[in-house]
């Protein structure tokens, strides 16, 4: 009997075990399955245009919906999608030539406001059309166009609109049995009009951030030479276009110093490393770390035909400089 009862109490203490493992595993892929889901500022090339002063309608795509949803514009080589700042109908032709908006004009500006950046941010193609809750790439544009009609009004970026909102009206003249692309539209602009930027660690303009770890560098001595660190840099942008690390005494000579990996491996691709030592001759002059990046940074802007405004993706391009001093104590 007490055989019994001893099988028992290991076969109860191996569900435990079991049981734990299980919900740890599930809580682990739950948090990577979040940490995932909130990188939406990552863009890949081709999803948005380089900043220009003219655009190109190249290509005009016809959707399943009657005016306004009836046409997705596309513009130069790369067949980014133009979207309509108002909704009044002057339908674009291919060729049709669009000038960014002037900045010199009495309120005017060329880029957009954060509430219609968000929009690019929180779609397709920056996120998956799964993430989006659609099934086709024409249903996405669909809402895209809906959540900036109505936020382009509420900003005041376009003159056009009513009391009636933009999705209500479009919504009413379509007269649609299926809802989803205008309930999802309006899930978009609630949540865009009611976002935390500090919570949802939202970015607009990128950052360059460094520190290092503990109050001082630690340094050990190997081989002849100081090992100092580690530090740390992170940059938030859509996307590193180069970044470079070197250096130098406080005031800008060569003194042999070499950025490092933990195992002493020479870093030569910075991109991809955001920790990092320093190895140095010595250790009588105070160092300068210099952190040069150059990215590419999302922001939508808006271009004109016959005085109506149009919003296209764009990016630009943002060199930064973080520098860090080693003062030996």
């Amino acid at each position: 009997m007490k055989k019994i009862y001893k099988y028992l109490i290991i076969i109860v203490v191996l569900i435990m075990i079991l049981t734990s493992i299980v919900t740890a595993r599930y809580e682990i892929a739950g948090r990577k399955t979040f940490l995932v889901g909130t990188n939406k500022f990552k863009v890949s090339k081709g999803d948005v245009l380089k900043d220009r002063e003219e655009i190109v309608i190249t290509d005009i795509a016809n959707t399943d919906k009657k005016y306004p949803l009836d046409k997705i514009y596309k513009v130069e080589d790369e067949k980014v999608d133009l979207f309509s700042l108002s909704y009044v109908e002057q339908p674009l032709k291919i060729g049709d030539k669009l000038i960014k908006k002037d900045e010199s004009e009495e309120g005017g500006k060329s880029y957009a406001s954060d509430q219609l950046t968000l929009i690019f941010r929180r779609t397709y193609p920056t996120i998956s059309l799964e993430e989006m809750g659609v099934n086709t790439v024409e249903e996405a544009y669909q809402i895209k166009q809906l959540a900036i009609w109505e936020l382009a009004f509420r900003t005041g970026e376009s003159m056009y609109g009513s009391e009636l909102s933009y999705i209500d009206s479009v919504k009413n003249d379509l007269n649609l049995k299926d809802d989803t692309i205008f309930r999802k539209a309006k899930d978009l602009i609630n949540y865009i009009e009611n976002v935390d930027t500090e919570k949802d660690d939202i970015n607009f303009a990128p950052t360059l951030v460094s520190n290092t770890k503990g109050v001082k560098p630690d340094y050990t001595y190997d081989n002849g030479k100081y090992i100092i660190g580690p530090y740390k840099y992170d940059i938030e942008s859509s996307e590193i276009e180069s970044c470079n690390i070197y250096a130098t005494d406080v005031n800008g000579n060569d003194i042999g110093a070499e950025i490092i990996k933990g195992n002493g491996e020479i870093i030569t691709n910075f991109k991809n490393v955001n920790e990092f030592y320093v190895s140095c001759p010595n250790s009588k002059d105070d160092i300068t770390i210099n952190i040069n990046v150059t990215v590419r940074n999302m922001l939508p802007h808006i271009y004109m035909y016959n005085d109506v405004d149009y919003i296209v993706n764009t990016y630009v391009m943002n060199t930064m400089e973080k520098k860090l001093t080693i003062n030996w104590i």
